[in-house]
């Protein structure tokens, strides 16, 4: 439990400092669990070309090119 809570606290200062919105820490969540595009967006009842424009948008406010990008620079920060 206290694992979660860590890991928790540590992304709440990880989306503070990129300044992600409640929707991009959501997707963020969701991928990080091992969510595809379609999943995200089946979950959070979006469109999958939704999902991808928030893609790009994390990608952009990482600094990164690609979904792999964005989650290795979120287990660095950890």
């Amino acid at each position: 439990m206290e694992r979660a809570s860590a890991e928790s606290a540590n992304l709440s200062m990880i989306f503070r400092k990129y300044k992600l919105s409640v929707r991009e820490q959501e997707i963020v969540r969701l991928l990080l669990a091992g969510g595809s595009n379609k999943e995200i967006a089946h979950r959070l009842r979006l469109s999958e070309n939704t999902i991808k424009g928030y893609m790009k948008l994390l990608m952009r406010k990482l600094g990164v090119n690609n979904r792999a990008g964005i989650i290795a620079a979120l287990l660095v920060e950890k």
